[in-house]
C-alpha cells in the first residue's frame, strides 16, 4: 500500500491537490488484483486460456457500463476510477471459478526458496521497466501540466496501440512456453529468436506506418 500513503506527495509534486484521493483509491486496485494474479497464472502455465476468455470479457464490459453511467450522472473522472475498481473485482470473481486451485495454510520452504530466486530476476526487470516506462509522464505532468499530459497519454497509446497489444499477447502465450523448456538452453533459445522475428515482422513495419501517417497527414 505504498502508493497509498506517497499520494500526497505526488500530489504536491504535480501541484493537483484532487490527485491525492484519486490515488488512495486506485491504490486498492493493487489488493483486489492480487486474489486473481494466482489463478490467472496457473492458466497462462497450463497454456489454457480458452477459460479465460469470460474472465476477460466480463470485466470490461462491467467496466464501460460503469463508467459511462458514472459519467453520464456527473461524476466526471470519478467515474474512471470507480470502473477501474469494479473491473477489477469482477475480474476476480469471474477468473476463481474456473480454477480448481484453492489456497491452502501449508508452507514449503524448498518451494518458496525456488521461486524467490526464479522470480527474482523477473521481478527487478519489471520493477526497473516500470521505472523507465513512468519517466516521461511524470516530467511531462510536472512540467507541461495535467491537460498535456492528457494529450500526451493519449497520443501515446495510439501510437503504441498494436505493437503493444501484439508483444503483450505474444508475451502471456510464450512465457509460460519458456517455463516449459527452461532446462532446455538451444531449444529455449530457438524459441525465443523465433518469438522475437515474428514479433518484428508485425510491430515494425506497423510502427513504419504510422510514422508514414503521421508525416503524409
Amino acid at each position: 500500500m505504498i502508493s497509498y500513503f506517497i499520494a500526497p506527495l505526488a500530489a504536491d509534486f504535480f501541484n493537483e491537490p484532487q490527485v491525492e484521493p484519486i490515488i488512495r483509491a486506485l491504490s486498492f486496485i493493487f489488493v483486489i488484483w492480487s486474489f486473481g494474479t494466482l489463478p490467472s497464472i496457473l492458466l497462462d502455465k497450463n497454456l489454457d486460456f480458452k477459460k479465460k476468455v469470460i474472465p476477460q470479457i466480463i470485466p470490461r464490459i462491467g467496466y464501460g457500463i460503469a463508467a459511462i453511467t458514472l459519467a453520464l450522472s456527473g461524476f466526471g473522472v470519478w467515474s474512471l476510477v470507480y470502473g477501474r475498481l469494479i473491473l477489477e473485482v469482477l475480474s476476480v470473481l469471474s477468473i476463481w471459478p474456473v480454477v480448481s486451485w484453492r489456497p491452502s495454510y501449508t508452507f514449503d520452504r524448498k518451494t518458496a526458496i525456488g521461486l524467490l530466486n526464479y522470480g527474482k530476476q523477473v521481478v527487478g526487470a519489471n520493477i526497473l521497466i516500470f521505472f523507465i516506462s513512468i519517466i516521461d509522464v511524470t516530467f511531462i505532468g510536472r512540467i507541461l501540466g495535467a491537460d498535456n499530459l492528457g494529450y500526451y497519454s493519449i497520443a501515446f497509446g495510439i501510437a503504441t496501440l498494436l505493437t503493444s497489444q501484439v508483444s503483450g499477447l505474444m508475451g502471456s502465450v510464450m512465457f509460460p512456453v519458456y517455463a516449459k523448456i527452461k532446462d532446455e538452453k538451444t531449444k529455449l533459445k530457438k524459441a525465443y529468436l523465433q518469438t522475437l522475428k515474428y514479433v518484428s515482422f508485425i510491430s515494425i513495419p506497423a510502427t513504419v506506418g504510422y510514422l508514414l501517417f503521421h508525416w503524409i497527414s
